[in-house]
């Protein structure tokens, strides 16, 4: 996600864009249980909003805004991975 382009005038958020962070999971039968990113403002704070990655975030991006894009995986019972990234939303 980190270099998605998309058009000025179409409204893009975070619910558009999770699936592009699990299709790879999703195509071998996988997923992980949590949202996929979260917004970061002017306070610093985790899970700072509106935004963020995932299915229920239907804010627009605009730029200037900061998002983590944090997929992962965990096998029950074994092992998890999970990447962590700070993106921020510019205008091309």
């Amino acid at each position: 996600m980190q270099r998605l382009t998309w058009p000025t005038k179409h409204k893009v958020s975070g619910a558009d864009v999770d699936i592009l962070a699990r299709r790879h999971l999703w195509e071998g039968g996988l997923d992980y249980g949590h949202g996929t990113g979260h917004g970061v403002g002017h306070f610093l704070n985790v899970h700072e909003g509106p935004h963020g990655i995932g299915r229920f975030y239907d804010i627009p991006f605009t730029p200037g805004m900061v998002v983590t894009d944090e997929p992962g995986y965990y096998k029950e019972g074994g092992y998890g991975i999970r990447i962590e990234d700070c993106l921020l939303v510019v205008e091309k």
